[in-house]
């Protein structure tokens, strides 16, 4: 698209899927995206894990840790979107029925809060 508009730099924006995309766009082609703009990270394509700090390797390990006690609406959004999209969409009850809990945070190992939580309650 570059060459058609005739701009040799660009810079590109991306959420959700095109954050990947737009990271890999930059990682493609470094001389001519100037800079990107992301509303979510995208994992690298590939990584050495023995050049990771202690740090890193921590927070990846409680990444793990997360996706296995905490990641199962995620998977089945990710994995097969409209066996829920029913309920959702046509029930009150299956609406309250998301996935809310408050008591273990229900976030990303990164933005876990260490003091109380608030809910939406419904009646």
């Amino acid at each position: 698209m570059h060459d058609e508009l005739g701009f040799r730099r660009y810079a590109a924006h991306g959420g959700d899927l095109g954050a990947g995309i737009t990271s890999r766009l930059a990682e493609a082609h470094p001389e001519a995206v100037v800079g990107i703009h992301l509303l979510a990270a995208a994992a690298p394509a590939g990584y050495d894990p023995a050049g990771l700090t202690s740090e890193e390797q921590t927070y990846l390990a409680s990444a793990v840790a997360w996706q296995a006690e905490e990641g199962g609406y995620l998977h089945q959004q990710n994995t097969r979107p409209l066996t829920l999209a029913p309920a959702l969409a046509d029930s009150p009850a299956g609406l309250l029925a998301t996935p809310r809990r408050p008591s273990t945070g229900s976030r990303a190992p990164s933005r876990r809060r260490s003091g109380p939580t608030t809910s939406t309650r419904t009646t």
